[in-house]
């Protein structure tokens, strides 16, 4: 700063017009895009098996849950009959007790808000091979509020 002063036009001054060193590394990509890295991958082997296509029928006893078959049963309790979800889950016929189901019932009775605070029953599945396994579903009751609520959802 005290130098200007007492300068000339001419006078030369060697400044250093980069830094010395940056260090960048650390944000700069060592890796770039490689054709090789998006090949698309070996065609899949052909199996030789001689096992049979599934059916349609047989493929949809794997598919999701039969919400309004379920909910037609679980709301079809003779009058003066009160029993729980659970119970009512254990007398459905064995292509309605598929493990799906459990999950079914659950969506239903979310959908009217029947699972605060209630307790949980085991109850046995049956998967479409015949294997069983162990749930447990809410052990509210099916009382006459409760199952007008369900019959007044729309399913899709």
């Amino acid at each position: 700063d005290a130098w200007f002063p007492k300068t000339s036009a001419r006078t030369k001054v060697t400044a250093q017009l980069l830094p010395c060193r940056v260090d960048t590394l650390a944000h700069v990509r060592e890796r770039f895009w490689d054709p090789v890295d998006h090949a698309a991958p070996d065609p899949l082997a052909e199996d030789e098996d001689d096992t049979e296509a599934m059916s349609l029928a047989e493929a949809l006893r794997y598919g999701g849950p039969l919400l309004s078959r379920v909910r037609d049963e679980l709301t079809a309790a003779s009058p003066g009959q009160t029993r729980s979800i659970a119970e009512a889950f254990a007398a459905l016929p064995d292509d309605l007790r598929r493990p799906v189901e459990t999950l079914g019932v659950m969506h239903l009775l979310a959908q009217v808000d029947a699972l605060d605070g209630a307790d949980a029953a085991p109850v046995t599945a049956i998967r479409p091979d015949g294997t069983k396994r162990r749930f447990r579903l809410p052990t509210t009751s099916i009382t006459a509020e409760l199952a007008e609520a369900l019959d007044t959802l729309e399913l899709t």
